[in-house]
């Protein structure tokens, strides 16, 4: 490795190192609290290390948010393998982003407390919940003979699939305990989602 890519390298590790010490400083003072100098401290770089990586705070928000935008991303666009259930195909995906956000803890909370005055949700994560979507109808259009989908079209599936999940991860965001293991509950949610759709066929039925 020339020294070229070893300096690359070193600068990336400090990125990375700063990004980190950012996400906990914004979890737990809101963007408004924090400070350059604060984040350079839980970094353990002094503030105008900080400048010569990035422009500012701000610029480290959106570092951040950019960077746990891509990673989401990737994890979403990863193929799920064929031949298994509903349940399996639901529960790979599912198992993924859960994980990850696990180990994004407190980024996601950093992007979440008290955000800037300008950061409205933005295309990009409009984005990404759209992905989400796409990808469980597209396992759901494969499964329309399931009985969970007796009564609805794979994009509503979809919907409640992704509300079910919304609401573990956000139940386990706000809980005090942040040792629990949130990719536990992919096969929970799963069977909620199942258990939800069957239920509907039946009551309609009956009805």
């Amino acid at each position: 490795m020339g020294r070229p890519a070893r300096k690359a390298q070193a600068v990336e590790r400090v990125r990375e190192d700063i990004l980190d010490a950012a996400a906990a400083v914004f979890a737990a003072k809101g963007y408004a609290g924090a400070s350059v100098g604060a984040i350079a401290e839980e970094a353990g770089y002094t503030a105008p290390t900080l400048y010569v990586y990035f422009r500012g705070k701000r610029a480290i928000y959106d570092a951040l948010r950019a960077v746990v935008q891509d990673e989401l991303r990737v994890v979403l666009e990863s193929p799920v393998p064929e031949g298994l259930t509903l349940e399996q195909r639901l529960e790979i995906p599912l198992h993924a982003q859960l994980a990850w956000a696990k180990r994004r803890r407190l980024a996601i909370l950093a992007l979440l407390n008290r955000a800037p005055p300008d950061a409205a949700e933005s295309s990009e994560e409009d984005e990404l919940i759209q992905l989400t979507i796409a990808l469980y109808t597209a396992i759901l259009e494969e499964h329309r003979d399931h009985p969970a989908l007796a009564r609805m079209e794979p994009d509503e599936a979809a919907y409640v699939l992704w509300g079910i999940s919304y609401a573990y991860f956000t139940r386990w965001l706000n809980a005090q305990d942040e040792t629990g293991d949130l990719a536990f509950f992919a096969p929970r949610v799963v069977r909620l989602f199942v258990g939800a759709g069957e239920s509907l066929a039946a009551a309609q039925d009956v009805a």
